[in-house]
């Protein structure tokens, strides 16, 4: 029953932001009004009674959605973050916006750890919140390093994988997931420091 219970958590958080792509993706508004027109009449309204049912945090709920609008502004077509960079730079707004999805994808995966390690979300006993706080942060970088970080060997994709599965897990609620990523981390930490660049070994 409990993986069956997970089984339906999981699909129901991935179809969930599907569910509002369009007005996350088409609404160039602010958060607020955002939210209001969004998040009241459809997530809070539709979608998070679902979450709560299947035993979701009801913040952690709430925030897995606001969460979604926030990153909007990062998302094509309308991507309105992404548009005023562009216009800074000079550069093209569809490639900014592209750009700035590649460079957020980390956070797109956070919205999904709120939810099965409320925790992260500030719910829970203070100990698990400062556990969960600094194991986030750290899988935060750590996944990020594993998505954009660059050795000249190799070795790159492993170790980069190694990064970002060590990341992932120190994410996860749990000591165990979270010692395992630590673990990994610290593995590919290593490895990266060890391992000559392929200009040095050339030369």
């Amino acid at each position: 029953m409990r993986g069956l219970s997970w089984r339906f958590l999981f699909n129901s958080i991935y179809y969930s932001p599907l569910g509002i792509y369009g007005s996350v993706t088409g609404m160039s508004a602010t958060f607020i009004a955002m939210f209001v027109v969004f998040g009241a009449l459809l997530s809070v309204s539709i979608l998070s009674p679902a979450l709560l049912k299947l035993g979701v945090d009801v913040v952690a709920a709430h925030l897995f959605f606001i969460y979604w609008g926030v990153l909007g502004a990062i998302t094509p077509p309308t991507c309105e973050a992404a548009v005023v960079a562009a216009g800074i730079s000079k550069g093209d707004w569809m490639k900014t916006g592209l750009e700035a999805m590649k460079l957020g994808a980390v956070a797109f995966c956070v919205p999904y750890f709120m939810v099965i390690h409320p925790a992260l979300a500030a719910r829970g006993a203070p100990g698990d919140i400062v556990f969960a706080a600094v194991t986030g942060f750290i899988g935060a970088l750590t996944m990020a390093y594993g998505l954009f970080g660059w050795k000249d060997s190799d070795f790159n994709i492993p170790l980069r994988g190694l990064f970002f599965i060590g990341g992932a897990l120190l994410l996860f609620p749990g000591f165990t997931l979270s010692l395992s990523g630590f673990g990994l981390t610290v593995v590919a930490l290593v490895l990266n420091k060890l391992i000559t660049p392929r200009a040095l070994v050339s030369a």
